[in-house]
């Protein structure tokens, strides 16, 4: 799906993200296929187990051997959900993600018991935008507070801009004027085969040293800074002999007296107070 709002949204943009613009052909009015960013992120069921970069380099490894050595990986996510063992892979070749799609080229991968095992891909399609979000609009959460809204934004803009075009990022900043980032960002892509592939690719991953969240940005809601409540302190009865009162700058305590004579074992209406030391 096109973003209708791509074309008028772009030339304010135009000089920020231009290197990272798909071809243009006027005769067509459309734009050309690209091999990089038309590649699509691939589900793989189950990685044995097998660690990140080994599995990266068998990847270089078959398809040198199958001689297409510019297919590249660009992102790999394999889940930190213990009882599961799927990842999701994002090369830089849509021709070469099909080769692993339709069975042409195989990886084969050694397991810690030494057994040999083939990796199956699919390609990832099952997320979908539901009715109330924006399929061009990414939601990022849970960055780190205590960073530059800035450098958050052109780290996003650097690691993003390898996968796909970005029309605009949006990271606020707090409200003290420190210019530091509140934890959430907005990112509009012109179609939604875009922003479905960085929900994938950065839902649960590390950004930045943190674990982010990443999803379709909700239109029926309005996103903010939390307002802290002060809750204050509780009020304490009169009668409760623990009950604290503040004077100035010193700190009282309320205790009863007790008449040991007349009404031994009850309160008296009498009662005194003794400062804290």
């Amino acid at each position: 799906m096109d973003n209708p709002n791509f074309t008028e949204e772009i030339e304010d943009y135009s000089s920020y993200s231009e290197e990272y613009m798909r071809s243009y052909d006027e005769d067509s009015n459309s734009y050309e296929p690209d091999d990089r960013y038309d590649a699509p992120v691939l589900w793989i069921k189950k990685t044995f187990k097998v660690k990140k970069e080994d599995i990266i380099e068998k990847l270089h490894e078959t398809f040198e051997e199958a001689n297409i050595p510019d297919v590249e990986v660009l992102e790999l996510y394999i889940t930190t959900n213990k009882e599961k063992d799927h990842a999701y892979i994002l090369l830089n070749s849509s021709e070469g993600s099909h080769l692993l799609l339709d069975g042409t080229i195989t990886v084969i991968v050694e397991t810690e018991d030494g057994e040999e095992r083939n990796l199956w891909f699919e390609k990832a399609d099952h997320l979908k935008p539901q009715e109330h979000q924006d399929p061009f609009v990414l939601y990022i959460w849970k960055l780190p507070r205590n960073s530059p809204a800035a450098q958050v934004a052109e780290e996003l803009r650097l690691k993003i801009c390898e996968w796909c075009p970005i029309i605009d990022i949006y990271v606020p900043q707090d409200d003290q004027g420190k210019g530091l980032c509140i934890g959430w960002a907005k990112i509009t892509f012109q179609y939604e085969f875009d922003t479905q592939k960085c929900v994938y690719l950065l839902n649960y991953n590390y950004f930045m040293k943190k674990e982010i969240r990443a999803g379709f940005c909700n239109t029926d809601r309005i996103y903010k800074k939390k307002e802290t409540k002060n809750k204050g302190r509780k009020s304490h009865s009169r009668d409760n002999a623990k009950s604290k009162i503040k004077t100035g700058n010193k700190q009282y305590k309320k205790s009863y007296k007790r008449d040991s004579q007349n009404n031994k074992g009850k309160r008296s209406n009498n009662w005194t107070i003794v400062q804290r030391k």
